[in-house]
């Protein structure tokens, strides 16, 4: 398509993609991708849990124009 409405984040992902106008930030409910470590996880989940959370991660996220993602366990 030759346009369309996508998250900045998909949008940085592509160099081909030009952005030509953004939606103000209090136009929507924030975008929040949820995740748990659920009770009684392997310790492979675990191990992916903590590097999620781990601040190599972090970084990661954050060059890929995320939000760095909450560690507080209480859901916020």
């Amino acid at each position: 398509a030759p346009l369309g409405v996508v998250y900045h984040t998909d949008a940085l992902a592509d160099p081909r993609v030009r952005v030509l106008g953004t939606f103000p930030s209090d136009s929507h409910a924030p975008i929040v991708y949820p995740a748990a470590l659920l009770r009684g996880a392997s310790e492979a989940g675990r191990a992916v849990w903590d590097h999620v959370i781990s601040g190599a991660a972090r970084d990661i996220f954050v060059a890929h124009g995320f939000l760095p993602p909450h560690a507080s366990g209480d859901g916020s």
